[in-house]
């Protein structure tokens, strides 16, 4: 497991973070990466307990703190200060994506799951040319030749695949850039270094214009706000099972409209 010795004086927190962070993006530091990494670590504990993730026998709590913080390592490592993204939001991405990378590994997943998630993105995408629109999950379902009830079913049964995707929606381009990122910089001007990041961002927010009022909530309460499915189910007056089928049918119709 990996842990963090915190006696050492040289180790305390930077007293000023902006100034920390642009240092060690010039420097390299490891003094001062280590410090950045100390004083970010509280943030696995937090971005795992909301994950609320039920573990599989051979795998322990503390298990998962250790990979989190190997995602806080790469956070602080690739963190770009100049992007204008908190840091706190691009390394719960990565944390989450840690995380899940490897429940991933262990195969946890039944492949039925996976097809039947497959089975829904490519229905969506087919509706999506003929309708013009996104489809509705009664529209889906009829696609799909089954019942809505099974679709909502298939949809939360694939939370747990589909919620990485907060990590990367495009399996090519920047491997660092989320929907949370997106999310964080709608409104921002942010320059950025390379033209295929800036084609990237516009599709991703052109797509998420597309969803409904109430999918964008979603987005919003669980990428950007970071609240639970359970509080989101709070704010929309809906179970939790159900905020997690909306959220896994964000995913899935953002991934057919990106063609990934």
């Amino acid at each position: 497991m990996i842990t963090f010795e915190t006696h050492n004086p040289a180790l305390q927190a930077p007293a000023d973070m902006d100034e920390a962070w642009g240092q060690y993006a010039s420097t390299g530091d490891q003094t001062l990466r280590e410090q950045l990494i100390l004083a970010n670590a509280p943030m696995v504990k937090y971005v795992i307990d909301r994950m609320a993730l039920t573990l599989p026998a051979c795998l322990e709590y503390e298990d998962l703190i250790s990979h989190g913080i190997v995602g806080l390592m790469q956070a602080v490592d690739r963190y770009d200060p100049s992007r204008g993204v908190p840091f706190q939001a691009y390394a719960g991405a990565r944390i989450r994506g840690q995380v899940l990378d490897t429940l991933r590994s262990l195969d946890l997943v039944p492949r039925s799951i996976r097809q039947r998630a497959r089975e829904i993105q490519a229905a969506i995408r087919r509706l999506r040319g003929k309708l013009g629109r996104n489809p509705t999950d009664e529209e889906i379902a009829e696609q799909l030749g089954v019942s809505v009830d099974t679709v909502r079913t298939n949809l939360e049964e694939a939370r747990c695949i589909l919620v990485s995707m907060d990590g990367q929606l495009f399996q090519d381009g920047d491997p660092d850039l989320s929907l949370g990122d997106v999310l964080e910089d709608e409104e921002t001007e942010t320059p950025v270094a390379h033209l295929e990041e800036m084609d990237i961002r516009e599709r991703m927010r052109e797509a998420l214009q597309e969803l409904t009022e109430r999918e964008q909530l979603v987005l919003s309460l669980y990428h950007e706000h970071e609240l639970t499915m359970k509080e989101i189910g709070r704010v929309l007056d809906v179970s939790e099972s159900r905020v997690s089928q909306i959220h896994s049918k964000i995913i899935l119709t953002l991934r057919a409209m990106l063609d990934v």
